[in-house]
């Protein structure tokens, strides 16, 4: 059987099948022109992010090294506007603030901070438990780093006490104070990164420059004796700030030592401590 083939109309672009065949076929080209376009934009996208983060990478650590941190939030918003003579407030009681870091490091190197926790370990069935003892020792080749935090608003009056006191019950023979004879001298010095919001990370401390010194001379010097507390002068200390000091043998004594590990208790019998006094 033979199908002979159907002529087209003349005018079949005017037919509605035309027409609809048409605008399908266009439709198609826009959706792909549409994709085409959006895939290419996508990958310049991706090329331009990898040149972007591999191109100079040192200008990129310069610029991340550079970052500000952001300020410790202030927790006394509005408090100094407090008028505390018209309610007939009385000053609040001294305070006692127990450091937080105590560490050792070496006179006369600038990298060489020795880590804590060197003190005896328990170990439980999984891992380690740490004493909360921290050791302040200070010879000839050792000095040590304390930092306190200032606590409470207004106390902003600070003084630096050390105490040599004895338990009644310690023997002669088993003092936790270690001095030499004769009496050594402490220097104290105030150090600092050059922001009291510093905290001093006792893990990295070995790879950075240790904090200086703000001052040529001691900020004071106190003689030590056995079952004493001595108190440095009174210092301004801005509320929630951190304060360091590096405590050292005074300058000419070759023999001078002081050993002994204090507890996390304010008020220690030996112990390094921040005393704070109302000034608002």
């Amino acid at each position: 059987m033979v199908r002979a083939y159907k002529a087209l109309p003349q005018e079949a672009e005017d037919s509605e099948e035309y027409t609809a065949y048409a605008n399908k076929l266009g439709q198609r080209r826009l959706l792909f022109r549409s994709e085409t376009w959006a895939i290419l934009v996508a990958v310049f996208c991706a090329i331009l992010n990898v040149v972007l983060v591999t191109w100079s990478p040192s200008e990129q650590a310069d610029l991340y090294a550079s970052t500000v941190r952001l300020p410790r939030p202030n927790q006394y918003i509005g408090l100094e506007r407090v008028n505390r003579k018209a309610v007939n407030a009385t000053l609040p009681d001294p305070i006692a603030t127990v450091n937080l870091v105590i560490t050792q490091l070496a006179p006369d190197s600038s990298y060489l901070v020795w880590p804590m926790d060197t003190h005896q370990k328990f170990i439980p069935k999984v891992g380690n438990v740490s004493v909360d003892d921290r050791h302040f020792v200070v010879n000839s080749t050792t000095n040590s780093l304390a930092q306190f935090r200032v606590r409470d608003w207004g106390m902003e009056r600070c003084q630096l006490a050390l105490s040599l006191q004895l338990s009644p019950v310690a023997s002669a023979g088993a003092s936790p104070v270690m001095l030499s004879e004769p009496p050594p001298v402490l220097d104290i010095w105030k150090v600092g990164y050059g922001d009291e919001d510093d905290l001093i990370d006792i893990h990295t401390s070995s790879q950075i420059p240790r904090p200086a010194r703000q001052s040529t001379l001691p900020m004071a010097s106190l003689p030590l004796i056995l079952g004493s507390r001595v108190v440095t002068e009174t210092f301004p200390c801005r509320a929630d700030s951190l304060q360091t000091f590096e405590f050292a043998c005074h300058s000419g004594e070759l023999d001078c030592v002081v050993d002994f590990w204090q507890n996390s208790e304010p008020m220690a019998l030996a112990g390094l401590y921040m005393i704070q006094y109302a000034t608002k």
